[in-house]
C-alpha cells in the first residue's frame, strides 16, 4: 500500500466512512514499519458535500469526465491560437457542459442517500468551472480527490488570454513592456489583485483549519457513538443478569425452603426410629 492507493480507497467512500478507514490505514501503515505514510495519510482530509459528490461522479461517470477535459483542451487550444469565433462557441458549449455534469453530480449523490442543497450544488457547479479552466484543478477532478470546493478566480495562467507565438520583443518593446509593468504597479487594480490573493490564501489556510477541526468532531462523534454502543449493550447484559440474579435468588430460597423442610422431616423420622427401637427393645 502507498499512499496513491491510501487516497483512491479513501476518497471514493461514503462520509461517514472517511474518518474510521483512514485510521485503520494509517495504524497498519504504521504497524508495516512506515511511520512517514502513517502521519501522510493521516494528514488526509474528509471531503465536504459537494467535494465527495464531485468523487463519485469521477468514478462512477467517465463519459462526463471526459467530455468536460475535451472541452477544457479545445477551449485552451482556441485561447492560444487567437480563435475568438472559436472560443465564444465554446464558451456556449461550456455552460451546458457545466450545468448537465452539475445535474449528474447532484443526482448521483441523492441516488446514494445524501441529497445535496442549492448551495452544494453551486460548488459542484464552481469546481467544475474551475476545471475546465485551471489544469491543476482538472487534475485533482480527474482523479477524484477533491477535499473541498474550488472556484476560479480569473487570474492566474489559465486565466490569461493567449495569442500565437510571435517574434521575440525589440528592445523597443521590451522597453514599452517594462513600462506598462511599472505602471501596472500603481494601478489600484494591482493591489486589488494582491488582496485577492492574499484573502484567497487565508480563506483556503481557514478552510484547511475548518475540515481538520471537521476531522476532530467526527472522530469525537464516532467515538462517543462507540461507548454509547456499548453502554446499551451493557445495559442490555446487565439487565438480563439481573433477570438471572433474580431466578437465582428465587430458587436459592425454594432450595433453603426444601432443605429446611427435609431437615425437619428428618428429625421426625429419627425420633420415630428411637421411639421403635426403644418399644422393640422393652
Amino acid at each position: 500500500m502507498d499512499l496513491d492507493d491510501a487516497a483512491d480507497e479513501l476518497f471514493g467512500l461514503m462520509p461517514a466512512e472517511f474518518v474510521s478507514r483512514r485510521n485503520e490505514l494509517a495504524k497498519q501503515a504504521k504497524a508495516d514499519g512506515d511511520p512517514e505514510l502513517s502521519s501522510a495519510i493521516r494528514g488526509l482530509r474528509r471531503p465536504t458535500h459537494s467535494a465527495w459528490a464531485l468523487n463519485q461522479w469521477v468514478r462512477s461517470d467517465p463519459d462526463g469526465v471526459a467530455a468536460l477535459t475535451t472541452l477544457a483542451a479545445e477551449l485552451a487550444a482556441a485561447q492560444r491560437r487567437g480563435e475568438m469565433a472559436r472560443v465564444r462557441e465554446l464558451s456556449q458549449q461550456r455552460q451546458t457542459v457545466v450545468s448537465d455534469s452539475a445535474a449528474a453530480v447532484a443526482d448521483l449523490a441523492t441516488d446514494r442517500g445524501l441529497p445535496m442543497s442549492g448551495g452544494a450544488v453551486g460548488e459542484v457547479s464552481a469546481s467544475l468551472r474551475a476545471a475546465i479552466a485551471d489544469e491543476a484543478v482538472a487534475a485533482v477532478l480527474t482523479a477524484g480527490r477533491f477535499v473541498t470546493a474550488v472556484e476560479y478566480s480569473g487570474f492566474g495562467p489559465a486565466g490569461v488570454f493567449l495569442v500565437p507565438d510571435a517574434e521575440p520583443p525589440t528592445d523597443a518593446a521590451s522597453t514599452s513592456v517594462e513600462q506598462a509593468d511599472a505602471d501596472e504597479t500603481d494601478d489600484p487594480r494591482a493591489a486589488a489583485r494582491a488582496e485577492l490573493a492574499a484573502a484567497t490564501e487565508e480563506a483556503a489556510r481557514i478552510r484547511d483549519e475548518l475540515e481538520h477541526a471537521g476531522d476532530t468532531v467526527d472522530e469525537a462523534t464516532e467515538s462517543t457513538d462507540r461507548l454509547s454502543t456499548k453502554v446499551e449493550e451493557l445495559r442490555v447484559q446487565l439487565a438480563a443478569a439481573d433477570e438471572e440474579l433474580l431466578f437465582a435468588r428465587r430458587k436459592q430460597v425454594a432450595a433453603r425452603e426444601a432443605y429446611d423442610d427435609a431437615q425437619t422431616r428428618l428429625r421426625v423420622a429419627e425420633q420415630r426410629v428411637h421411639t421403635a427401637r426403644r418399644d422393640a427393645e422393652a
